[in-house]
């Protein structure tokens, strides 16, 4: 009988000290906000955003402005987000896919950076997205893409998608500047025959008819062939999208003294290179996500403030950059800083921005809803620049 007291008392005091036990555990939790999302965490613990671009190579220009972007973004938001200092991992691709992907697996896998903004050359940012899809991470995209973003679901086309500015081109050579008939050259690879295909559709679809269409190599210098073989059409349509080509191409044509109205993609053509290009960049058109003529209120800021800290006017890629930041780091504050992959990705579906190109959203798929800018390169104020002529808003990532 006393052993079965014995017990029964022992029995008593253990679970009296297992029930302080887990009321001092709840009291812990309570007190340091335990929740899957901060869990090893603190608000010293920074947020990790990587930037696996370019800034040395062939395309090292767009990568320092890149760069830039993502710093002001940053810098703008005070340096924290959700209560936690941001850290940017920027890594250098060189232009290099091998480079690129081996900065990527160090950002991943060695540093705990779960998204990147990553390099726009399509050829490297392809290879991340399909290396991405594997750990997964979120990648974001904010050039042009030509690839469709349903095949890549942890890819973000911040930028848009080309389907976007090439469908409103099509349309607004046919209708706006009544060309009935053109002539086609674009760069022969999947970027230009994509953006030419959007193109054609286009602009046959609005009662447009095609009489020609010529292929470019990549890296060509010499346009003559291509020139003196162009047929006579209302208009000429150039999807040369690699910018030392097209500043070739356009160069040569006006040397050629050819006379018919060109379009062309503007991706290829910044104001930095209309500035190369002097008069021989007067009277073209195109369509395009942004230029620094745009007179809304998130614009005039974002150019005074990037002039005011780089000394330069900002292109298309650090608008883009910095809207694509903006859109991240909203969606970091909705998830109360939690960066898992599919957290984060699920919270950047939902945000929608007023930024300096206009607002943008993300449809399911994870390319944007955003403004398609018709434009004329004209000369203002001794700058040659991209003018606004027409705006298409909220344009669906397929185009209208």
């Amino acid at each position: 009988m006393k052993g079965k007291l014995f017990t029964k008392k022992r029995l008593l005091t253990l679970q009296a000290v297992l029930c302080a036990i887990a009321a001092i555990v709840t009291l812990v939790c309570v007190s340091t906000a335990c929740s899957p999302a901060n869990t090893g965490t603190t608000s010293a613990t920074p947020i990790k955003i990587g930037g696996d671009i370019p800034l040395t190579g062939a395309t090292s220009d767009t990568g320092k402005i890149m760069n830039q972007a993502m710093q002001l973004a940053v810098e703008q938001a005070g340096g924290k987000v959700a209560g936690r200092p941001i850290q940017l991992v920027v890594l250098d691709t060189a232009a290099d896919q091998n480079q690129a992907l081996s900065n990527a697996r160090q950002m991943v896998q060695a540093q705990g950076v779960n998204i990147m903004i990553l390099d726009p050359l399509q050829s490297i940012s392809g290879a991340l997205s399909a290396y991405l899809e594997t750990v997964p991470a979120i990648g974001v995209n904010c050039g042009l893409a030509a690839v469709p973003p349903t095949q890549l679901g942890w890819t973000l086309y911040a930028g848009g998608e080309g389907y976007q500015s090439f469908t409103e081109l099509g349309y607004y050579c046919a209708k706006v500047l009544g060309w009935k008939t053109v002539t086609t050259i674009g760069s022969d690879f999947v970027s230009g025959h994509s953006y030419t295909d959007t193109f054609i559709a286009s602009f046959t679809k609005n009662g447009g008819t095609v009489i020609q269409s010529q292929w470019s190599p990549l890296g060509v210098q010499d346009y003559g062939p291509f020139l003196t073989g162009m047929k006579q059409a209302d208009g000429v349509m150039s999807a040369v999208v690699i910018p030392q080509d097209a500043l070739a191409f356009r160069k040569q044509y006006t040397q050629f003294g050819m006379k018919m109205p060109v379009a062309v993609g503007t991706g290829a053509f910044s104001q930095i290179y209309l500035q190369q290009l002097g008069d021989a960049s007067l009277g073209m058109y195109g369509t395009m996500t942004y230029t620094r003529m745009l007179t809304n209120k998130q614009n005039t800021d974002f150019v005074a403030a990037y002039k005011a800290k780089f000394g330069a006017y900002p292109e298309y890629e650090a608008a883009s950059t910095y809207a694509a930041m903006q859109m991240i780091l909203a969606a970091l504050d909705k998830t109360k800083g939690d960066s898992t992959p599919a957290v984060l990705r699920a919270a950047i579906l939902t945000v929608k921005a007023d930024t300096a190109r206009g607002p943008i959203s993300f449809s399911p798929e994870g390319s944007t809803y955003n403004n398609i800018y018709a434009v004329k390169s004209a000369l203002v104020d001794g700058q040659y620049v991209w003018q606004v002529a027409q705006t298409f808003t909220n344009v669906p990532p397929k185009g209208h």
